[in-house]
């Protein structure tokens, strides 16, 4: 769903491959009813929102970037006290390895690129009873997790587990950011004409459905009922200030 004030152009972003997939809202970020990151009928991160300067950008436009895991979202920050605005080209890629989301900026001065994410590992069920509001078939059957928090080096991991269960994620910026409790920030430095790329990775550590075994049929990639860094090289940029 679109953050009211933000985007000129509507629909959600929904990038998938296989049994991972991302649903957001216009610009990318995931915050509200099922949005999120999925991977084997388990909603991984619940929030993943992308700010630059603190706001949202005026969204432009969007479409596919190169195949149905790739989507690409155009946006622009307004200029203010006489500057320029800066442009931005955001990339979402999702694969086996989890989201790699790609931001591209034009303009100039210093600007606060910042992501935010928190997970919570619903299954599916348990994220259309929550959306609903109101039981649905099978989500008291599955089991309640238990959340952990850690750092490792400039990684930011979020686990879970119940049971014999256990998942994981583990979020990280290229170049490094400046963590803080729910997110990764990084200063980047603009000179007019010359792109800069920053990247932040979310890389899945997943070990099936919550499910028990025969409660519901898996859905597998169904981004309609509620896909670590893609293998494709480092981004560019520089680095934190």
């Amino acid at each position: 769903m679109s953050r009211p004030g933000r985007a000129l152009v509507s629909g959600p972003v929904v990038v998938l491959d296989g049994n991972r997939f991302f649903v957001g809202d216009a610009w990318g970020d995931a915050g509200s009813g099922s949005e999120g990151l999925y991977a084997d009928d388990v909603r991984v991160l619940r929030r993943w929102e992308l700010t630059v300067t603190g706001t949202g950008p005026q969204v432009l436009g969007a479409g596919p970037d190169g195949a149905h895991s790739g989507c690409q979202v155009f946006g622009r920050l307004p200029g203010v006290g006489g500057r320029p605005g800066v442009g931005l080209r955001r990339r979402l890629r999702v694969s086996r390895a989890g989201l790699r989301d790609t931001l591209t900026l034009t303009g100039s001065g210093r600007v606060a690129v910042r992501w935010a994410f928190d997970a919570d590992f619903l299954d599916l069920f348990e994220v259309k009873a929550r959306e609903l509001g109101k039981p649905v078939l099978f989500a008291a059957a599955v089991p309640p997790v238990s959340l952990r928090r850690d750092w490792d080096g400039a990684v930011h991991r979020l686990s879970a587990a119940a049971g014999g269960w256990s998942a994981g994620v583990d979020v990280s910026a290229s170049p490094a950011g400046v963590p803080a409790d729910d997110s990764l920030t990084l200063t980047v430095e603009l000179t007019p004409g010359v792109p800069v790329t920053v990247a932040a990775h979310a890389v899945l550590h997943t070990a099936g459905a919550r499910r028990p075994a025969g409660r519901g049929r898996s859905r597998g990639a169904d981004p309609a009922a509620a896909s670590g860094p893609v293998p494709d090289g480092p981004a560019t940029g520089p680095g934190p200030a």
